[in-house]
């Protein structure tokens, strides 16, 4: 089969600045994969496939977005996702993703590659929700694909033994993932606290298009839920076919629209 051709993304900003945990979302961005904030003016990368959210260490609460083909995780520049943690080889890992399905391989026999708290020494495959120790990280896998309406996201193992950490107060509660549009493909993490969507720049999910408002609707967003606290006069949004208002609750997978914009919730357990 032919090495699909190699795929260079921004390093954790984290890393590059040497902020751990200091800042604000809007100042140092939270994600590894791609770019250094939340809001690409347009989108031309690989689909998204799926993500790991990390459990402890320096990047507790975040995200590592996985696109199709294979991953290169490590602390090394070259590396496609950088992790910083302790026990981290300099390309310790290599995960790949297709639809609904991915496997991960050690790069070397002394790289600790856990799936379950089981230790892994070859290729293996990993489901929806599973537990995956990387050196001393522990992450959660979630799959990107979107699934039937009612959905439960699976519980994930716990790790065998963790430190207590302080959670950090921006914390990975879920993903929308467009599917049609300039965008399709593309993901934006929700985190905890208002989840604003328009095209105006600077909003947690910012979407360039010249059909959508500015500001054209606010989630409120917590650890156990996603509800709806704001749509601008003139836009109708719509949860599974369903004209939705204000307080409607959304759940994992659920099919979301505003104007001719479409995508779906992902929505994390841990």
């Amino acid at each position: 089969m032919a090495k699909p051709l190699a795929r260079k993304f921004d390093t954790c900003p984290m890393l590059a600045r040497g902020d751990w945990g200091v800042g604000s979302v809007q100042n140092r961005g939270l994600t590894h994969a791609m770019s250094a904030g939340q809001n690409p003016t347009g989108f031309h990368g690989p689909r998204t496939a799926g993500w790991l959210v990390f459990m402890n260490g320096c990047h507790r609460g975040e995200d590592i977005r996985l696109p199709d083909g294979e991953t290169v995780l490590g602390s090394s520049w070259e590396a496609d996702a950088v992790i910083t943690g302790v026990g981290i080889g300099s390309k310790h890992a290599f995960i790949r993703m297709g639809i609904g399905e991915a496997s991960i391989c050690p790069s070397a026999g002394s790289r600790v590659v856990k799936i379950n708290n089981v230790v892994i020494s070859g290729p293996h495959s990993c489901e929806d929700g599973a537990l995956i120790t990387i050196g001393e990280m522990h992450c959660i896998l979630r799959f990107a694909e979107k699934m039937p309406r009612g959905y439960e996201a699976p519980e994930s193992a716990k790790p065998l033994s963790m430190p207590n950490q302080a959670m950090r107060s921006e914390t990975v509660c879920g993903w929308l993932v467009l599917n049609r549009g300039a965008s399709m493909g593309q993901d934006y993490r929700i985190i905890n606290g208002r989840f604003r969507i328009g095209s105006d720049p600077g909003l947690e999910a910012t979407i360039p298009d010249g059909h959508l408002s500015k500001h054209a609707l606010t989630f409120a967003v917590t650890t156990k839920e996603c509800k709806v606290e704001w749509i601008m006069e003139g836009h109708k949004l719509y949860i599974n076919g369903v004209e939705a208002a204000v307080n409607a609750v959304l759940n994992d997978s659920d099919a979301v629209s505003i104007d001719h914009l479409e995508g779906y919730i992902k929505w994390f357990r841990s």
